[in-house]
């Protein structure tokens, strides 16, 4: 069901098919052991490491994303990490704790992690790698995975499952990739019917659109709109170099890269020094609509700074970087926009974020885990260093859960 659309999509006969061949694809990729698959995409980690799809990313995904070269060379070392043998044998350990092959355990009670059964990943358009690795755990969980790519972003999926298929036409085959403009309601539908799981990243319409009229018995896993926020109670080592390095890193598109950053009052020439930092990268790749919306952040800057509203610092350069204290909450812009409030008490940091927005948490504070239990209890998913913001560490959770979790179902044997 190796089924590849090229944008603009008319979906006629994809459904069809899909259904004549799900059992027998879901049959095929159940007769797969781990070991067998992980093997497999051991070698797809080897195509990626060097050779024609590497190359082949390099050439034209910048343009077509708008980072940078070092950057999409940092995702794509990224994703060899997640492609590891290694790596995912210690994933399924830690996440899964039981077989992906059979009955496991001791005592009353056995383990089995059954797959959903098929599961739609919904791609979104800002980090090429997240839904790359939303796949893998949907292959190595061995559902049958249908990738809905973004209009601007099918490249880097079409490569990937090209270099799947070139390991394992089989495994391949129980992948179709489509595209389609995000909110038709017909072709939603028909996906809503057919599939037992689904992962939307992306903005909140696209998660609210899947989300609503859901049959029963469908599980929604939401990746949605997400702002990465920083506070600085203590200073430590590297600290504005460290906060710099969080802005940049995925020009702020990662759920997870700095937005908001809370500050002492006392601490303002901390944020100089950032500012000293933020010059030192090279230069900022915005696109025109980025560019246009930092444009309009630093022009309110500028006024409200006549009513005492805003504060800021800009770079020399013009949108290479802005940083702009604020009054309020409120999500960047992006482009190295970074926006700062001063504080008194914890407690009204953590009052003042919105928990939906809740997701990764930077501290630099000699109480970090005091610090850290009052974020997670407010909710917060990740509780980090500056610096490491937008780098997962092997075995941690998204989003308050394990993904391999979210998709199988435990089957506990009691004979």
């Amino acid at each position: 069901m190796n089924i590849v659309f090229d944008e603009p999509v008319a979906l006629s006969g994809f459904f069809e098919k899909f259904d004549e061949r799900k059992r027998e694809r879901s049959e095929l990729i159940s007769s797969f052991s781990s070991r067998e698959i992980l093997t497999i995409l051991d070698r797809v980690r080897g195509r990626w490491k060097a050779g024609s799809y590497r190359e082949s990313a390099m050439e034209k995904l910048p343009e077509i994303t708008g980072f940078s070269e070092s950057t999409v060379e940092e995702g794509l070392d990224t994703l060899c990490d997640i492609l590891s043998k290694k790596n995912l044998e210690r994933k399924i350990k830690t996440e899964l704790g039981c077989s992906l092959d059979g009955w496991e355990g001791e005592g009353n009670v056995r383990l089995f992690a059954a797959p959903l059964g098929s599961i739609l990943h919904v791609l979104a358009g800002n980090i090429f790698v997240n839904g790359i690795e939303s796949l893998i755990n949907g292959i190595i969980t061995k559902n049958l995975n249908v990738v809905k790519v973004p209009s601007s972003g099918g490249l880097f999926p079409y490569l990937f499952l090209r270099s799947v298929e070139e390991c394992s036409p089989e495994l391949a085959s129980t992948i179709s990739m489509i595209s389609f403009k995000g909110g038709n309601k017909r072709v939603e539908k028909k996906l809503k019917e057919r599939m037992d799981g689904i992962i939307v990243w992306g903005g909140i319409d696209a998660v609210q659109s899947y989300k609503r009229d859901l049959p029963p018995g469908k599980v929604l896993i939401e990746h949605g709109p997400k702002c990465g926020v920083g506070v600085v109670e203590d200073f430590e080592e590297n600290l504005a170099k460290n906060i710099a390095m969080d802005v940049v890193s995925w020009e702020q598109r990662s759920c997870a890269s700095l937005q908001v950053l809370y500050i002492k009052r006392e601490m303002r020439d901390l944020i100089k020094d950032v500012g000293r930092e933020l010059d030192g990268f090279s230069e900022n790749p915005l696109d025109r609509d980025h560019a246009v919306e930092v444009m309009k952040a630093k022009e309110i800057a500028r006024m409200g700074k006549i009513f005492g509203d805003y504060d800021y610092f800009f770079s020399e350069e013009p949108l290479k970087w802005q940083v702009i204290f604020t009054k309020g909450f409120e999500l960047s812009p992006l482009g190295r926009t970074l926006y700062v409030r001063e504080y008194d008490d914890i407690k009204e940091v953590i009052r003042e974020i919105p928990r939906e927005y809740m997701q990764t948490v930077a501290i630099s504070s000699k109480r970090d885990k005091e610090l850290g239990k009052m974020f997670a209890e407010a909710g917060a998913t990740r509780i980090v260093r500056f610096g490491r913001m937008t780098s997962g560490a092997p075995g941690a959770p998204h989003d308050g859960d394990f993904p391999l979790r979210e998709l199988v179902r435990l089957c506990g044997m009691e004979l």
